[in-house]
């Protein structure tokens, strides 16, 4: 065939078949990313002569398929990022295929780069290895890349600039390596590399850039420094630079002022998120060029008036977040700036002209101010503004005086207008008189009690209104009537009690009208009239019935959706939907007081999503829901009185909710439901698995959805979700008889992405290890940890589609260092809840990429102090850590909650945890920890422990075992004699983890030397005592060296390449020694059967920056 582009991912392919594509010859780009390969064998690929580009990410290979891909002689971009690769062996084998040019080994699980991995691709110009832990670049790491014009290593653990393997790649135009720990750049750290254009150190710990450092690079248009502590720059800091520099990022360091720049072709400038209080007339007078100003996140609280007066090409001012309080009249005049971002700050009011003569003027950011006061001509000659921002303010009023125009021009083009988050009670309809563009009118969060029926005439374009949370308790005639635009109304959360007849009449494109949480009981019967297309809520008003014509064709054409949940309805209004019974989708009458459904009801024949849950259906209700042939698709019958489900006649049914119901048993129900994608069985009376539900599921083979928590089960156990291959998600919460969970029960889900098994009282021990080996490729693990401690039971869930990982457990008292190790998410909910934990230190996520996004939730755990160093790894430079549900906590406000109470107070008042409060000692009880001072903070009299971190190792031992391999038990609580606190702020978690080790290595070596001491003495002395029985000597053997990484070999995360099988079960290592010395690749391509790890190191994160081992 001529197909030449094929998109299979996001499937769950777990094989490829040799020849599977030998029918394709013109395609030149096959995507297979997000399935389940963990191979792809020897002429998988065959046939694809012409492929150019193969994406293969986030699958499970464990290593580069380098014989399938060898038959493609075209390929020029191979992406292989988001696997379980530890070695490069594959890569090397790809050496005679010179056409690559792209090749993407970022987040796997590399450890190093041997030299010549990359000899033979001389060809490739794109190289990306970011998120990896390969620490150190070698000298030789990149030979043979001469070509290579882009590289990206980021968050690989790095120390330093890797200077002499530049030099290999001396074309280099792009080189990224943020999220690293280089401390130190200089001049030599880029000799090498003088054609870079693009060079981007973000997120390390660079405290200064000397003179000269960029002198050699003249090529270069971006750099990026953002989050660095970099406080300050002198002038010849970014020496050569000055004609071809034109993106500057020096966001989130330490600058205490703007440096003076002298940069002429700069158009981008990003200085956010530091310490600027006070900008100088001058300080922009050398950027003419720039058209990006980034300020915001300072502590700017004034503007000199003509500062930006040099910036003539401005485009774009973003000083959201600073500590403005008033804007100069005329403070933007003059230019051709189009957006303007001032939310987040302290301004009172908006003098008139302060937004004077901005023709070109696009969006205007005024949000989340403390704004009262908008004078006449504020907004004097803005003609084209399209966005203005007002919301979470203090106004009380909007007027037209606020826009004037002295230009010919008629009116502005604004179209959306955002007033929500005020103190609006009355508007009138001339306000808007210059705003007949508007499309988007947000009113929300207001005290609006009426809403002016001239608003909507005057703005013939507006097609969106927002007035929810306002104190509105009458609709009149005309108030939203014959609008010739208006799509969407939101009236929510008012005090509405009456709609006029004529309120809506005749806005033919009305097409969403929300009318829930109000006080309505009676709507009229001509209310729709005119209107073509309706979706419609009504749920939680006071409502009884419908008049029965008030959904006629004549007056309304098609209603596809009505919400009706938690009204007063007896019954279905059956008669006043009929005239919709062929265009209503979804009837939603929940929480009711439904009985007497009737038999054989055009409506609910044809109905496409029913939902009755929480009603007191009768049985014969049930029997007609169930029994009698209809097309639904979905139907909610949770909360019914529901004791037996009958045979259910819904052959299209795709999603069954029947919770909170009395029913024992479900084998035949689903005989002629074979489409069903989502069962909902929770809160039932079904005993188990096997009798109950089990031999149901080979009627089910499309069923991807199940809810079984709450039902009085005793065990699960092998066979209980047999024929259920397609499986995604699994519910079994809350279930106080469960005593068993046999992890073989889960082993037949191979496909399911998420697994909630928590709050499970009675059961004693969950395994929870071996349930998560057999289930690969989860994105969500919620799960009962019945451990004391955290070590490694959660290591093989542990892949980059990990996304929300939730710990549960009142056993659960701490985590270990390697608690979290192998983690590599790029984003990741972590969740403690329900536990024992009572204290949360950094080393726990020391192992988790700087880079990965983690929220990590700690709801109803027993917390009671947080260490210095975990707030310090709450620093958006270190990494992205964010705190939640702290407040739920039992904190304790001793001498130890002085970091804390010292932390909250750097917080937006937006924040969380900005009002968290002390739950003891007594006298402090409920009192906001922020607002504490510090000797009411006190330990005299108390005893207390410190809050400081435990360390990550403790003495270096060696296993007495065949596998002669060397290991550091973790240890997670603080040492007894560990008593006095210590400073926050001197030792970052690098420094505590150096230490940490080179303390192990000191150790490790004194005892070393005490063994080979002890050796040779007794050798020494058998041999003088026994001189007469032998001649032969003794022989004292030198003890093998060390592996050239440490971390974590007491819990590795994920098996070395020949134990991994289809399913990637975890498997003890075999009884051979970890290879110290450099990989020898023997046949490339193959699996040793013996090999612990196929290139003689640890994975990526079992190396958390160790030291460096003379092998000498």
């Amino acid at each position: 065939t001529g197909l030449v582009y094929l998109n299979l991912s996001n499937n769950q392919i777990p094989e490829i078949a040799a020849g599977a594509f030998t029918d394709l010859p013109e395609l030149t780009t096959l995507d297979l990313s997000h399935n389940r390969l963990s191979e792809l064998q020897s002429g998988t690929l065959q046939g694809l002569d012409r492929l150019e580009e193969l994406d293969l990410s986030s699958n499970f290979l464990t290593q580069v398929p380098d014989q399938a891909i060898m038959d493609l002689r075209g390929l020029k971009t191979l992406v292989l990022k988001d696997n379980l690769i530890q070695n490069l062996g594959g890569v090397v084998a790809l050496g005679p295929l010179s056409s690559l040019l792209k090749l993407d080994l970022s987040r796997s699980s590399l450890g190093q780069l041997n030299a010549g991995t990359f000899r033979q691709l001389k060809g490739l110009t794109s190289l990306k290895l970011s998120v990896n832990s390969i620490r150190k670049i070698e000298e030789d790491a990149f030979d043979g890349l001469e070509s290579l014009q882009e590289l990206h290593l980021d968050d690989d653990k790095i120390l330093s600039i890797p200077a002499t393997a530049l030099a290999k790649v001396p074309k280099l135009k792009v080189l990224t390596m943020n999220y690293n720990r280089v401390g130190v750049i200089s001049a030599d750290s880029f000799a090498s590399v003088p054609l870079i254009r693009d060079l981007s150190i973000a997120h390390n710990i660079i405290r200064e850039i000397p003179d000269g450092t960029f002198s050699n690079l003249t090529k270069l248009e971006r750099l990026n420094l953002y989050g660095n502590l970099i406080s300050t720059l002198s002038s010849n800091s970014l020496h050569g630079l000055r004609n071809s520099l034109s993106l500057l990022n020096l966001g989130l360091n330490r600058l205490n002022e703007i440096p003076l720049l002298d940069f002429p072709s700069v158009s981008s400038l990003i200085l956010s998120k530091n310490n600027i209080s006070m900008i100088d007339h001058d300080t922009f007078m050398r950027l003419p060029d720039l058209k990006e100003l980034d300020l915001s996140e300072n502590a700017i609280s004034a503007l000199p008036n003509n500062v930006l007066y040099p910036l003539s090409k401005l485009l774009q001012i973003n000083l959201r977040k600073n500590f403005l309080t008033t804007l100069q009249p005329g403070q933007f005049n003059e230019s051709i700036i189009n957006v303007i971002n001032l939310s987040g700050n302290m301004i009172e009011s908006i003098q008139s002209n302060a937004f004077q003569d901005l023709l070109f003027i696009h969006t205007l950011d005024l949000g989340s101010n403390k704004i009262k006061r908008i004078d006449d001509d504020a907004f004097y000659n803005t003609p084209y503004l399209h966005i203005l921002k007002i919301n979470d303010n203090q106004l009380s009023t909007f007027k037209e005086e606020y826009f004037s125009m002295s230009i010919p021009v008629p009116r502005t083009e604004l179209r959306l207008l955002d007033l929500s988050g005020n103190d609006i009670m009355f508007l009138q309809a001339p306000a808007f008189k210059l705003l007949s563009k508007l499309t988007w009118l947000s009113l929300a969060k207001n005290r609006l009690s009426l809403f002016p029926a001239d608003v909507v005439q005057i703005l013939p374009d507006l097609q969106y209104i927002n007035l929810e949370h306002n104190e509105i308790d009458r609709l009149n005639d005309n108030d939203f009537a014959n609008s010739r635009r208006l799509k969407d109304i939101n009236l929510s959360h008012n005090n509405i009690r009456q709609v006029a007849e004529m309120a809506m009449q005749n806005s033919t494109q009305l097409q969403k009208i929300d009318l829930s949480h109000n006080e309505i009981s009676e709507l009229p019967s001509d209310v729709f009239v005119g209107i073509s297309r309706l979706w419609m809520d009504l749920s939680h008003n006071k409502l009884k019935s419908f008049p029965d014509t008030i959904f006629q064709r004549t007056k309304l054409q098609k209603l596809q959706f009505l919400n009706l949940a938690y009204n007063n309805f007896p019954t279905v209004p059956v008669k006043a939907l009929r005239q919709q019974y062929f265009f209503l989708s979804d009837l939603k009458i929940s929480h009711n007081n439904i009985k007497n459904i009737p038999s054989r009801s055009d409506i609910l024949v044809n109905i496409k999503g029913l939902d009755l849950s929480y009603n007191p259906l009768t049985k014969d209700d049930i029997n007609v829901l169930l029994s009698e042939h209809k097309t639904v698709r979905y139907l909610n019958l949770a909360g019914t009185n529901i004791t037996d489900v009958p045979v259910i006649e819904a052959r299209f049914l795709l999603n069954l909710n029947i919770s909170d119901n009395q029913i024992r048993e479900l084998n035949n129900s689903f005989l002629l439901t074979r489409n069903l994608r989502s069962l909902d069985v929770s809160r039932n009376k079904l005993k188990n698995l096997s009798f109950g539900l089990a031999s149901a599921w080979s009627t089910l083979p499309y069923l991807k959805y199940l809810d079984i928590s709450g039902n009085p089960f005793s065990y699960i156990i092998r066979g209980d979700f047999a024929y259920l291959n397609q499986l995604r998600v699994l519910k079994a919460t809350n279930m106080e008889r469960l005593t068993t969970v046999e992890p073989a029960a889960l082993q037949p889900l191979q496909t399911l992405e998420e697994l909630h098994l928590h709050t499970l009282p009675s059961i004693e021990s969950i395994d929870v290890r071996s349930i998560l080996e057999s289930l690969p490729g989860l994105k969500t693990v919620d799960i009962e940890i019945t451990d004391s401690e955290i070590h490694d039971q959660l290591h093989p869930a542990f892949t980059p589609r990990l996304e929300t990982l939730t710990i549960r457990g009142r056993s659960v008292e701490a985590l270990s260092g390697g608690a979290f190790a192998g983690i590599n998410s790029p984003i990741l909910k972590i969740g403690l809840v329900n536990t024992s934990v009572s204290s949360l230190f950094s080393h726990a996520f020391f192992p988790v990429p700087s880079s990965s996004q983690i929220s990590l939730d700690v709801q109803n755990s027993k917390i009671t102090s947080l260490s210095p160093q975990f707030l310090n790894s709450l620093n958006p430079r270190q990494r992205h850590l964010k705190l939640t549900g702290l407040a739920s906590n039992p904190l304790f406000c001793d001498c130890n909650a002085r970091p804390l109470q010292r932390w909250l107070n750097t917080l937006q008042t937006d924040d969380e945890l900005y009002n968290v409060t002390c739950a003891a000692p007594p006298e402090l009880h409920g009192r906001f920890i922020r607002e504490l001072v510090e000797n009411e903070l006190t330990c005299e009299g108390i005893p207390t422990t410190t809050t400081t971190d435990p360390p990550l190792f403790t003495t270096t031992h060696r296993s007495v075992t065949t596998d002669n391999i060397i290991t550091i038990e973790d240890v997670s609580s603080p040492s007894p004699a560990a008593k006095s606190p210590t400073k926050a702020g001197i030792l970052n978690d690098m420094d505590i983890l150096i230490i940490g080790i080179v303390g192990g290595v000191i150790s490790f070596v004194a005892l070393i030397i005490l063994i080979a001491c002890l050796v040779k003495y007794i050798c020494d002395s058998s041999k003088k005592k026994h001189q007469h029985i032998a001649g032969v000597p003794c022989t004292c053997l030198k003890p093998p060296l060390p592996p050239p990484s440490w971390g974590y070999p007491q819990y590795p995360t994920l098996p070395h390449p020949s134990s991994r099988t289809s399913t990637l079960k975890m498997g003890r290592p075999p009884s051979t020694p970890v290879t110290a010395g450099p990989q020898h690749y023997g046949t490339l391509g193959t699996r040793s059967v013996r090999s612990y790890r196929s290139n003689g190191t640890m994975p990526y994160y079992l190396q958390n920056c160790p030291p460096d081992y003379d092998q000498d």
